[in-house]
């Protein structure tokens, strides 16, 4: 019979910095969460450097090999584990800090508890506030986890870190492929806007505009409670940045025919544009249509009708001199958006079709490793989750 016990009980407690005069030059780093999602794990990225003069009582000395959960926003429930360099003199606040107690659990055990679907369960059920969610200390400690022997814990362990490597290698291969990529993809369409330039002056390649190759069409507006789950396919804005890649043939989301009817559509060979954005990173970012029936587009995009290779115009949409072309024209705000007045000074290369379809074939190439390996990772990821859950059942 395995003992179930709080995590309070079987974490040592921590305690807060205690500031030294105005003489002492420690320099202690903060811990970031904000890139780790709720499936990474052993991902730590430090902020600049915090000097003992701007003190806060609720900073925390973190050591190798603490878990530390976020509590609030924008890190809740971003959890991770401290790898061995960044021992001691860490500042940390807006986390709970998990440290084991050897006597009782592995740091690697109470990871993987932590990642359980059972403790998200817990943690949705305990959250409190609307407007600003967080998680209180006190009930992320009072969270039961299971307590096998220190035997049994390394036995579970080892089968689940097996997984995790797995899992950090697969990201580590596409992060690798994303940056061949990038960089063959900024040298076919020129580093830069003064490159391009030159290119042309020397006759190498032909250079016009945006508004020279093709007409920027604005979509119509519907909304997310428009959405309907079959119909006329619809592409809404905010699944640019998270669903589309360079070119789609159909969409996740539809629209019913009678509101469609009022809107606006791309037809296959049109690129879709996304306008409006959170930020400036991805605004200007493009879509090939090559669905077989048009596509309703939302009034936050705009649609390129051209006569290009339409995945030509898509991964030049990608790169780095597109977009330090376009960053001048983008509004800055609470929303930040571009006219297509500006996305059209755009300059691009524009060569023989047939040169555009081998460039197109080449980041192709690239585009479907980079998938591949994350259908790898997603089954990795399904598997890990699935058996540590069922490993760390003992009921």
């Amino acid at each position: 019979m395995v003992e179930w016990k709080k995590l309070g009980d079987i974490c040592e407690k921590t305690s807060n910095i205690k500031w030294k005069d105005q003489a002492d030059d420690k320099i202690y780093k903060y811990i970031d969460l904000s890139s780790v999602s709720l499936d990474s794990h052993k991902v730590i990225v430090t902020t600049d450097v915090c000097k003992q003069n701007a003190p806060s009582r609720a900073q925390q000395i973190v050591c190798a090999n603490d878990v530390l959960l976020g509590t609030t926003r924008p890190t809740l429930k971003r959890y991770c584990q401290i790898p061995s360099y960044l021992d001691k003199n860490i500042c940390s606040t807006g986390f709970c800090i998990f440290r084991a107690n050897k006597e009782y659990v592995l740091s690697r055990w109470l990871f993987h508890n932590i990642g359980s679907s059972k403790f998200w369960d817990y943690c949705e059920l305990k959250q409190q506030g609307a407007g600003y969610p967080c998680l209180s200390n006190s009930d992320a400690f009072a969270y039961m986890i299971p307590i096998p022997s220190i035997e049994e814990q390394n036995r579970i362990v080892g089968i689940l870190d097996t997984f995790t490597a797995s899992i950090d290698n697969l990201k580590e291969q596409i992060a690798q492929r994303r940056k061949q990529y990038e960089f063959y993809r900024d040298q076919l369409f020129y580093a830069s806007k003064a490159d391009l330039l030159e290119a042309s002056k020397r006759g190498e390649v032909i250079v016009k505009s945006l508004n020279d190759l093709g007409t920027f069409t604005r979509g119509r507006r519907f909304v997310r409670t428009d959405i309907v789950p079959e119909g006329v396919p619809c592409i809404h804005y905010g699944d640019m940045y998270t669903y589309y890649g360079v070119s789609a043939e159909e969409t996740p989301t539809h629209l019913t025919k009678e509101l469609s009817s009022k809107l606006r559509f791309a037809k296959n060979g049109d690129v879709v544009i996304v306008a409006a954005g959170e930020n400036d990173l991805d605004i200007g970012v493009g879509v090939a249509w090559l669905g077989k029936e048009p596509v309703v587009v939302h009034d936050a995009c705009f649609i390129f009708e051209n006569k290009m290779n339409p995945k030509y115009l898509s991964h030049f949409m990608r790169s780095r001199n597109y977009h330090q072309q376009i960053r001048m024209g983008v509004v800055d705000g609470k929303i930040c958006s571009i006219s297509a007045k500006e996305l059209g000074r755009a300059l691009i290369a524009v060569p023989s079709l047939q040169e555009q379809q081998r460039i197109v074939d080449i980041l192709d190439t690239f585009e479907a490793s980079i998938q591949n390996l994350e259908a790898q990772l997603s089954q990795r990821e399904k598997q890990y989750d699935y058996y540590r859950n069922k490993l760390l059942t003992f009921e």
